[in-house]
């Protein structure tokens, strides 16, 4: 299993080219980059020693 860490990926920003014009669903996709910036935000934490472990919540 490779343990290579992933590449950084550059900022999101809502700006008007992500918009497609309708006003609902451009208001929907400004929230949702809003929330992914903050979930990027957090700190990072290593991966479980063993993921099947960690997602499954249980023994593997």
């Amino acid at each position: 299993m490779s343990t290579e860490p992933f590449p950084d990926i550059p900022p999101l920003y809502w700006s008007d080219a992500l918009a497609t014009g309708d006003a609902r669903m451009d208001e929907t996709h400004e929230e949702f980059v809003t929330q992914l910036a903050a979930l990027r935000a957090l700190p990072r934490h290593p991966p479980p020693a063993n993921p099947r472990h960690h997602a499954r919540g249980g023994r593997a």
